[in-house]
């Protein structure tokens, strides 16, 4: 089972401020997931929330396919920060792909990689 740093880690619930997240978050683009993030300053013991989604019309009218899509993506995030260290406080919406179903673990890992590197040095400005 793979590691999960509960301490620094919660998944949150993006229906609780709607609005107020997809107004003001910042939206990138990748080949496995879209992800949704948002420097958050109301947050004071988590370091990063997160959800993932997998929508029927997005990846497939299969559960089984959907939560396969989002156990990869819950894990490559799980496996991403247990081995990085995260400054800033921050919120990740992530809805998944088609392509996320079927992709090597190393090819999600190094999209993963991508866009957090890209967050992260956002954020950091």
């Amino acid at each position: 089972m793979a590691y999960r740093p509960r301490k620094a880690l919660s998944l949150f619930n993006p229906l609780r401020d709607f609005k107020r997240f997809f107004l003001t978050a910042q939206k990138g683009q990748y080949k496995y997931f879209t992800i949704y993030h948002w420097r958050s300053s109301e947050l004071s013991i988590r370091d990063v929330e997160f959800a993932c989604v997998a929508s029927r019309k997005a990846v497939s009218k299969r559960a089984t396919q959907r939560n396969r899509a989002k156990r990869r993506i819950k894990a490559a995030v799980y496996e991403f920060l247990a081995n990085n260290s995260v400054d800033c406080k921050i919120k990740l919406f992530i809805a998944a792909k088609k392509t996320a179903v079927t992709a090597s673990w190393e090819s999600l890992l190094c999209d993963l990689n991508k866009a957090m590197a890209r967050i992260l040095k956002i954020n950091e400005n």
